[in-house]
């Protein structure tokens, strides 16, 4: 909506912008004219309303990117809906009758599909598989309109003498988005790290970590032991059984809900649901008595590949 009261605002500001440099033009004793005043406070209204006028041409650009690629995605939708409604007249065509096989089989898969969307497009929620962590695009692209662009998450850890990034899945994704940060695509990673004990500390896998975190820029942690984390949850009404959840600034919730046979987990941009686990990180976050900061005294910087290698490579203890 077009703000009627910029005109006004663009005046006073290049008004108080002449007064200024008549007060410095004065302190210099250098003296202007009356034309001369009237000629500067007319540059400097031309260059403010040039300003306005190139962040508003900014702001409708980036709004109509935005429509044609929402239209350009509604119509490679109608294109599929209307090839899938051709192939199934065919497929009705040629039944055996109201049981066919091939009939009865697409038009139960049809419905199921319709219900997955209808659950999507009414609770803002979808369950996936581990492939987002092989899709990871899809996922860190909701960055890309987000203003703060920090990723928020939390990381149980039961035993230092497992590997940490194992399933590959996890290495990718964190060495995906340790990147971005180096790149800018992410300004911040906070990790919160829910350790079984405080014990695990000593683990030689666990040292390194932390030794990562604290020499790798704008990539920080914070730990918290399983019962404080618990207790902090069952005090805001959270699942105190869903310790792996992470926040894509306020775009993603993330929930994981199984490891095994497989990784799975729920995406959610509920955004109430957003805002509560958000506090919740940032009351974790920010009570000492909670959690404790990273202490590491490391002085050496310690690459990605280091810290992949020394995580595969380290003998249990």
């Amino acid at each position: 909506m077009k703000n009627h009261k910029l005109p006004s605002v663009i005046a006073l500001i290049s008004l108080i912008l002449a007064i200024i440099i008549k007060l410095i033009a004065s302190a210099l004793k250098t003296d202007f004219t009356v034309p001369d005043n009237i000629i500067i406070g007319i540059v400097i209204y031309i260059a403010l309303t040039v300003w306005d006028l190139s962040a508003s041409h900014k702001d409708l650009h980036k709004k109509q990117t935005k429509l044609f690629e929402h239209w350009k995605t509604n119509e490679e939708i109608d294109k599929i809906i209307n090839n899938i409604r051709a192939d199934f007249h065919k497929i009705v065509h040629h039944s055996y009758g109201k049981k066919d096989l091939f009939e009865s089989h697409f038009h139960n898969e049809l419905k199921s599909l319709e219900r997955k969307i209808k659950d999507v497009a009414e609770n803002k929620e979808l369950s996936i598989s581990a492939n987002h962590f092989l899709n990871a695009d899809n996922v860190l692209d909701a960055f890309a309109d987000d203003e703060d662009k920090v990723w928020f998450y939390t990381w149980p850890i039961e035993d230092g003498n497992s590997q940490l990034f194992d399933p590959l899945h996890w290495s990718q994704y964190f060495e995906k988005t340790a990147k971005m940060v180096q790149d800018g695509g992410i300004k911040k990673i906070k990790a919160i790290l829910v350790l079984k004990d405080e014990t695990l500390l000593k683990s030689p896998r666990i040292e390194k970590l932390l030794h990562f975190f604290s020499k790798t820029k704008n990539i920080e942690c914070r730990i918290i032991t399983f019962d404080n984390f618990q207790q902090i949850c069952a005090s805001d009404n959270f699942n105190t059984n869903q310790k792996d959840w992470g926040l894509y600034g306020k775009r993603f919730l993330y929930i994981n809900e199984q490891y095994d046979p497989e990784i799975k987990g729920t995406f959610t941009k509920d955004t109430n649901k957003i805002e509560r686990y958000y506090k919740l990180f940032e009351t974790m976050w920010n009570l000492d008595s909670v959690t404790i900061e990273n202490p590491s005294k490391e002085r050496e910087e310690l690459s990605l590949s280091d810290l992949f290698s020394f995580d595969k490579n380290c003998k249990a203890i």
